[in-house]
């Protein structure tokens, strides 16, 4: 090809300023640097489209179901009183023994679902164990507790969780059948939902082989939600970052958290999304003096789980689960969120009633140890307890 001088010149020129364009455009794509200046205020501006975007999430359920997880150790043996504990339950009796075969009572799980009930609660939770002996041994008086009592089963309902190992995933084909089919378990559109507890200590890649056996040993009618603490998720340079590291960066940054930081979050919830049946937010922070830190759940985890769930992949097709806790007293093992009275309690209801997840699970019911107390203990009267806990059921519940 032939081009005269000026054409030529003008031929270069031209190409000189498509690079320049391209240039241009791949300046104005680029990210932040991780952390800087400009990685912070692109952080705000996402936050903001992600409080947009979750406006437009689809519930799963009429209403958010209120649920609170117990530890079969302690609902169905509450004729025990040898834990030395600061505090016993207030129910506790010897007379709820009785000389059946399992160590885990049909009187003791009446109990408890008695004060479930008082309370307003949708149903109880309880782990699934791994092994057949659980079937007989805590899975199945649960059941028969339900059916004794003739409980409604549109308004009490069972949920099982499973615990961060795969084993629990592995759930005995007896005791499967049992949570899929049995009308007192919670279900959708069919399907048992089973929840579960920091699900993501296992990557969703080591989800991918267990979850697909369980959908198929239950013939396609479990429902597996994963609790999310963001245990492994990376920050926009690679590293590790913990929730807590998490919180420091927003604390010291005046409520903002980096853009790299938030896209990194959304990844890592797509992940879980893709390979399990829903999203459950874990975490609730403190601040320093060990009291609640709802701002952070209501300014920065609620908007970003259920903005990732309002995503066209996930809309109306994914479960939205919460957790809502009481705190801690005593401070066993190191814990660091107070009760602050009934304030924690009321904080994590009314998240849920602003928020509206398809189900809100309160943890923990019973376990002592950690001196997580939904349950009536002495020190923590049922009067005390009571009415603060059946209103915020009741606010949670409610359909908005």
């Amino acid at each position: 090809m032939k081009l005269s001088i000026p054409k030529a010149v003008l031929f270069l020129f031209s190409l000189s300023l498509g690079f320049v364009g391209i240039g241009c455009a791949q300046n104005a794509t680029a990210q932040p640097t991780p952390n800087s200046p400009a990685d912070f205020a692109a952080g705000k501006v996402l936050l903001a489209k992600m409080k947009q975007q979750a406006a437009a999430r689809k519930p799963m359920l009429d209403r958010p179901y209120v649920f609170v997880r117990s530890q079969t150790k302690y609902s169905g043996r509450m004729y025990q009183d040898t834990y030395n504990w600061h505090d016993r339950p207030l129910f506790a009796n010897r007379l709820l023994w009785d000389d059946g075969s399992s160590d885990h009572k049909i009187a003791s799980f009446a109990k408890n679902f008695a004060l479930y009930q008082s309370y307003g609660l949708d149903g109880f939770a309880t782990f699934a164990w791994p092994g057949a002996g659980e079937y007989k041994r805590t899975m199945n008086p649960i059941y028969e507790t339900a059916a004794q009592m003739k409980l409604d089963p549109q308004q009490f309902h069972l949920m099982l969780e499973v615990a961060s190992d795969a084993a629990y995933l592995d759930i005995d084909k007896s005791t499967l059948g049992l949570i899929t089919d049995n009308p007192y378990s919670f279900h959708i559109n069919g399907k048992s939902v089973i929840s579960s507890y920091v699900l993501d200590r296992l990557t969703p890649e080591q989800l991918g082989e267990p979850i697909p056996k369980l959908r198929e040993r239950s013939d396609g009618k479990a429902l597996v939600l994963p609790q999310i603490h963001f245990v492994g998720l990376k920050d926009g340079d690679g590293k590790s970052i913990s929730i807590f590291d998490l919180h420091d960066i927003y604390r010291h940054h005046d409520g903002e958290l980096p853009a790299s930081a938030l896209r990194a979050m959304q990844e890592y919830l797509r992940g879980y999304a893709r390979v399990t049946d829903g999203l459950y937010i874990g975490p609730l922070q403190s601040k320093l003096d060990r009291s609640a830190d709802e701002k952070f759940s209501a300014e920065i985890l609620y908007p970003l789980f259920k903005s990732v769930l309002a995503e066209p992949e996930f809309n109306g097709k994914k479960l939205f689960g919460a957790g809502a806790k009481v705190g801690y007293t005593s401070y066993h093992n190191a814990q660091s969120l107070s009760r602050d009275g009934t304030k924690t309690l009321r904080a994590t209801f009314d998240l849920a009633a602003r928020f509206q997840p398809d189900l809100l699970i309160g943890t923990e019911w019973d376990e002592l140890n950690e001196d997580t107390g939904f349950e009536p203990l002495f020190a923590t009267h049922h009067q005390i307890l009571h009415e603060p806990l059946q209103r915020s059921v009741a606010h949670a519940q409610s359909r908005r």
